[in-house]
């Protein structure tokens, strides 16, 4: 039986608005209001560019974006009950626990590559005048930018759970876990600090994850850098900056110590 339209709205915009919160609220908090200057030497763009106007701006389209993706989870419920979805809510015993352990890093490397090829999508002229230009209104990204889309681009961003559950048998969990993984992922990518350590990009499997600072080159430049969690599709496309790791490098060099008196 399908879920009534309203209570389900309310509850998918409770647990999606309350994780955005979760992860926004706090890292705005501490990074721009209570402490900018202690982490002044994190800072990606050193001469902020950010505004209160437009990181209201941003909130108001990020505000859109989670009600276009609770509808859209609405209509995967639905499409669940009509046996067309494939989203599992098995028992663990039933579904297995390494098919659940395992299916969240996979989900992560195939909404990698959707999303880089989303991402180049959007920015072809038509559709970039069209709905990215919302999101890239903020060339100096807040943690209040990682939901701001234009609700064309919510759909298109949100297309990848569809596909994957008319796909895959994905348990109900590993969806969850993949929504909190993206969200986290979403808000350091745009967080305007470069919060990993200066050793990263030179690590062993670790340097394969994007850091702070490439997408915020993304934002300043806007062509180039368009993956999301993994470097691997911008290194293949040839799309990385190529000033990506000196400037990675430049904004996690150590403090300088203050000379003795």
């Amino acid at each position: 039986m399908t879920p009534a339209l309203g209570p389900f709205l309310v509850e998918d915009l409770t647990f999606n608005g309350g994780l955005y919160a979760l992860f926004v609220v706090p890292a705005f908090l501490v990074f721009w209001v209570l402490r900018p200057r202690a982490f002044a030497h994190r800072r990606i763009q050193p001469q902020p560019r950010a505004t209160p106007r437009a990181m209201l701006h941003d909130l108001g389209w990020s505000l859109g974006s989670l009600l276009v993706f609770a509808a859209m989870d609405y209509g995967l419920v639905v499409l669940e009950r009509l046996g067309v979805a494939k989203t599992s809510t098995a028992p663990l015993a039933e579904y297995g626990v390494w098919p659940l352990v395992l299916s969240v890093p996979a989900l992560l490397v195939l909404h990698d590559a959707y999303f880089y090829w989303m991402h180049r999508l959007v920015h072809a002229p038509a559709l970039f005048r069209l709905v990215h230009q919302v999101h890239h209104r903020s060339t100096d990204p807040t943690p209040f930018t990682s939901f701001a889309f234009h609700p064309l681009e919510a759909v298109l961003e949100n297309g990848f759970a569809v596909l994957v559950v008319l796909v895959f048998p994905v348990h109900l969990w590993a969806l969850i876990a993949w929504q909190v993984c993206q969200q986290l992922f979403n808000l350091l990518g745009h967080l305007g600090y470069e919060v990993f350590p200066r050793w990263w990009r030179a690590a062993p499997v670790l340097g394969l994850k994007t850091t702070s600072t490439h997408h915020n080159l993304h934002h300043e430049r806007f062509r180039g850098n368009y993956g999301l969690y993994f470097v691997w599709w911008d290194r293949w496309m040839g799309t990385e900056f190529p000033d990506d790791e000196r400037r990675f490098l430049e904004v996690t060099a150590p403090r300088p110590r203050p000379e003795a008196a």
